[in-house]
């Protein structure tokens, strides 16, 4: 133990000398350590399995829902949602009626 603590002493100082302060060395310790997580097998096994995971998800519930929305019930509810809602805003919007009984003016005569 205490041949341990000489050379971290040691080291310490070694690093005090070049300049590096002890918060850069803790970061470049965490990076490194992050690195290695980073590059190991099991991270790269677990990022494979996550993806493969987030697939079947989204197959799992890109299924459902095209079920949900090929049922009878779901199409007649949104079909007389946008029926009825169709119907209303033409109603407030309709454009106005003219009566098909307007006679020719001599105008028109000159535009056939």
């Amino acid at each position: 133990k205490e041949v341990l603590a000489s050379k971290e002493r040691h080291a310490e100082a070694l690093r005090q000398k070049l300049g590096q302060s002890t918060w850069e060395n803790l970061s470049n310790e965490v990076n490194q350590g992050l690195n290695r997580i980073q590059q190991s097998d099991a991270f790269k096994k677990t990022l494979e399995n996550f993806a493969i995971a987030g697939d079947i998800a989204k197959e799992k519930f890109d299924g459902i829902f095209n079920k949900i929305a090929a049922t009878n019930a779901f199409q007649n509810m949104s079909g007389n949602f946008f029926k009825t809602y169709s119907e209303k805003e033409s109603k407030a919007y309709s454009p106005p009626v003219f009566d098909n009984d307007v006679k020719e003016t001599k105008d028109d005569d000159n535009l056939k």
